[in-house]
């Protein structure tokens, strides 16, 4: 047991060698970098005394350990979060920390994934942004190489799908609108209207439409006037027809058929002139028009009558001209009654008729000159003689042999006188005389 002195002594060795332990603790804690043995290291340091310039050595190492474990959790959690940001950060921290260069290795390459990942996905938003397929496609392969999530593509998926649509939109409208078929003009419009494209996109497909359906009416209406063979309906559906810009072909047989109703037109018009103004030439030529384009029997009957009774007309005016030249009175008679037959207007029998009139005139002095001649009565030849000079055969060798038979009976009278003065008066000379005159006049004995 010992006095105080003792106890002193070993108080005083028991504290050296917890000290001791302590010191070796402390280094055997240094050289392991264990950081539980340490704060265990540490602890015990400072509770057998050690000053501060014992313990720094550990303090640090301990330090240097918690940083190195804290910079190898922080590398594990942004290598596994993937978070470039956070990766920096990490390998920072663990350059500082001094973390083995294998470790730094997988966490540079983890932020080299970042960064692609990154990378990509701000190509897929602008990608997005413009809207471009090309654009969105290349975004999208490099999204899938550079390893994004199913959830972080699907926007650029769908968006390229919507844009994919929008393209084949656009072909397809390009190929109606040079198709020009208003079917597949419609269904391209109404594809592009599904895939979302603008008016812009839409509106040549649409015009090419609108001009399509104005064809397609302006055909129908020229079916329908060239059906109704209409003039109106014909000048007004190929008026429409060159505004929608049809070919002249399509235009050919309502332009035809137009050209033969205005015919048909004109002919009609001329048949009722020729009817209206008759005369053999005008109406022979109407109705060979109207034959010739086409009218109906029933169209042209009319001028065929007219021109039957025209002719009949000039036949007769014929017949009144030949018998009025030289004809006697029964022809001038059958001329005159066939021209009122055929309907000559009476100024043109005026003429017949004065020459029916002289006709019978001459027929009837002659006949009076035949029988003056045969009675030689001397009243009879004058008035017969007068007779013949108003009908115009005065001169006429009937009427010439008349005057001479007049004279010869007015000489014969005049023998007659001469004798009955002659045997009333007595004497001898006056008797011969008398005779004498009735021997030359041949008196009858």
């Amino acid at each position: 047991s010992g006095g105080p002195e003792l106890e002193g002594a070993r108080a005083a060795l028991a504290d050296v060698e917890k000290k001791a332990e302590a010191r070796r603790r402390l280094d055997e804690a240094v050289d392991s970098r264990d950081i539980d043995e340490l704060k265990q290291a540490i602890a015990v340091g400072e509770g057998a005394g050690l000053s501060e310039g014992e313990l720094e050595s550990a303090r640090r190492a301990l330090q240097e350990e918690q940083d190195r474990r804290s910079a190898h959790e922080a590398l594990r959690d942004a290598t596994a979060s993937g978070d470039a940001a956070q990766l920096r950060d990490a390998l920072e921290h663990g350059r500082r920390a001094r973390l083995p260069a294998e470790e730094l290795d997988d966490a540079q390459r983890a932020l080299g994934e970042a960064d692609r990942r990154e990378a990509a996905l701000q190509a897929l938003q602008e990608a997005l942004a413009l809207g471009s397929a090309e654009r969105l496609r290349g975004a999208l392969q490099e999204g899938r190489a550079a390893g994004l999530g199913k959830s972080e593509l699907v926007a650029a998926e769908e968006a390229l799908a919507r844009e994919e649509h929008k393209e084949r939109a656009r072909r397809r409208l390009a190929d109606a609108v040079e198709s020009r078929d208003p079917s597949e003009l419609t269904a391209a419009i109404g594809d592009g209207e599904q895939a979302g494209l603008s008016e812009d996109d839409l509106a040549a497909a649409r015009q090419a439409l609108a001009a399509e359906q104005k064809r397609k009416k302006a055909r129908d209406d020229l079916a329908e006037a060239v059906k109704s063979r209409d003039m109106d309906a014909l000048r007004s559906a190929l008026k429409a027809g060159e505004a929608a810009g049809l070919s002249a072909s399509e235009l050919d047989a309502a332009r035809k058929l137009l050209g033969e109703e205005q015919r048909r037109v004109a002919a009609r018009e001329a048949l009722e002139d020729a009817v209206e103004e008759p005369s053999i030439s005008r109406l022979t030529e109407a109705i060979q028009e109207g034959e010739a384009v086409g009218l109906p029997t029933g169209e042209l009957d009319g001028a065929k009558q007219a021109l039957a009774e025209e002719q009949r007309r000039q036949a007769a005016r014929q017949h009144l001209q030949s018998a009025v030249k030289g004809g006697g009175p029964e022809e001038l008679q059958a001329a005159l009654e066939e021209a009122e037959r055929a309907g000559l207007p009476p100024s043109e029998l005026e003429a017949a008729r004065a020459a029916l009139r002289a006709a019978e005139e001459r027929e009837a002095a002659k006949m009076g000159l035949e029988q003056a001649l045969g009675n030689s009565s001397s009243d009879a030849l004058r008035e017969a003689l007068s007779a013949a000079e108003r009908a115009g055969l005065g001169t006429s060798e009937l009427a010439e042999a008349a005057k001479a038979r007049l004279r010869e009976e007015e000489r014969k009278a005049a023998a007659r006188a001469g004798l009955r003065d002659a045997l009333a008066s007595g004497s001898a000379d006056d008797r011969r005389a008398a005779l004498g005159r009735g021997e030359v006049a041949e008196l009858r004995a």
